[in-house]
């Protein structure tokens, strides 16, 4: 089995693991059941009959200029990683092929992506959004770029992505991470604000497309915007720099 294949294959089974993890565990309240069922009927709706599926690209058939570029990647992984390798690869590529000076990443974790983000090109500005904490000070202590070189690239800010006041950045980014709050509302509102975040040649990347609520609102926005799935990730793309997609799906 290659280390593409492998990758894939454990990136598959992970997947499993966190569904039945959320079927079986977090859905044991009576509310949580119903939301989820309720999310499973909507998102299959809407995936089989209101709106076209995405097309699956292998990254090179789109992206060909990436071939043979050296990604610098941190393999280190922990729990708090968010991406697989396959996914970090792909992003840092896209970082590394455009140059993007600016980037917005809602949903920070523990600032492990905006660390890699901000390594790969050190003329990149991460400006990355989370939830308020009740200690600004101690949280960004936490964050993996604290008391680094990147720290410098990086922006924190805080905030409900929902409500936050995004004026000062619209039309600006090159790249927005959608990586927060993986439920269908929200994630609908963050892929209205990252529409209006990017500028003319811009990309934006949703995090666990493969998730329902998520697979619902990023399908919604089909009939009007070109996007595609990354294969072998969890990675649904919408890239203003691209006139035409491959007509054969990978």
């Amino acid at each position: 089995m290659s280390l593409v294949r492998q990758k894939i294959w454990s990136h598959g089974l992970t997947g499993l693991a966190r569904f039945l993890e959320e079927f079986f565990i977090d859905v044991t309240k009576p509310s949580r059941k119903l939301k989820f069922l309720r999310g499973l009927i909507y998102a299959n709706y809407d995936y089989v009959v209101r709106f076209p599926k995405v097309k699956v690209f292998d990254f090179l058939s789109v992206y060909p200029a990436a071939k043979g570029r050296e990604i610098l990647m941190l393999l280190h992984r922990d729990e708090r990683w968010s991406l697989s390798d396959l996914e970090t690869l792909y992003l840092l590529a896209l970082i590394s092929m455009r140059q993007a000076p600016k980037i917005f990443e809602i949903g920070s974790a523990h600032g492990e992506t905006s660390y890699a983000m901000a390594r790969i090109n050190q003329d990149t500005h991460i400006f990355s959004l989370d939830l308020p904490v009740d200690d600004t000070v101690a949280h960004q202590n936490k964050m993996r770029w604290k008391n680094t070189s990147q720290e410098q690239q990086i922006t924190q800010l805080y905030g409900d992505s929902r409500t936050f006041d995004y004026s000062p950045y619209l039309g600006q980014m090159d790249i927005v991470l959608i990586d927060g709050d993986h439920s269908y509302l929200t994630c609908k509102s963050d892929s209205a604000k990252a529409l209006k975040l990017i500028n003319d040649k811009g990309i934006i990347i949703w995090d666990d497309y493969n998730a329902l609520e998520v697979q619902r609102a990023v399908n919604e926005l089909l009939p009007t915007e070109n996007i595609f799935q990354l294969k072998g990730t969890g990675f649904a793309v919408l890239d203003r720099s691209l006139a035409d997609l491959p007509s054969e799906i990978s």
